[in-house]
């Protein structure tokens, strides 16, 4: 679920077809909504709980995203020579991935703090090993 407020961020009225983004949007909020129901429906826990732990996950979650956002805006300084490395974005992917699953394999509400925690975690391995790497991640809002 957390991939649609970022498409709708970066490819919503904005994008370079507003039509097929929109189109796409609505096809990935269908997806997620069918994922949503299908996890609740076959949960041993009360659909309630449930429900209640994906709202609060996908909240922390995306407020981690836009911490690493803004990590990375941090770390950039517009320079032309920064750039974020394969190894960066590899060994961030695999802190995430590890630190969420161990997090959700204790159980669901350990999943709560472990998935943005991980989210954020691997946002400072990118940052870091961009700007010893490379200077500065080369990001900027210009």
């Amino acid at each position: 679920m957390l991939y649609v407020p970022v498409v709708v961020f970066l490819f919503g009225s904005r994008g370079p077809d507003p039509g097929t983004a929109t189109a796409i949007v609505a096809g990935l909020l269908l997806l997620a909504a069918a994922g949503v129901t299908i996890h609740v429906a076959l949960s041993p826990e009360p659909a309630f709980r449930v429900l209640m732990l994906g709202v609060v996950t996908t909240a922390l979650t995306a407020a981690a995203a836009f911490g690493v956002f803004f990590l990375v805006l941090v770390g950039g300084s517009c320079s032309d020579d920064g750039h974020i490395s394969t190894v960066a974005w590899l060994g961030g992917l695999v802190i995430y991935l590890v630190g969420g699953s161990l997090g959700l394999r204790r159980s669901a509400v350990h999943g709560v703090w472990a998935v943005p925690a991980s989210l954020l975690v691997a946002g400072i391995w990118l940052v870091g090993v961009a700007t010893v790497l490379t200077g500065s991640t080369g990001a900027c809002l210009d």
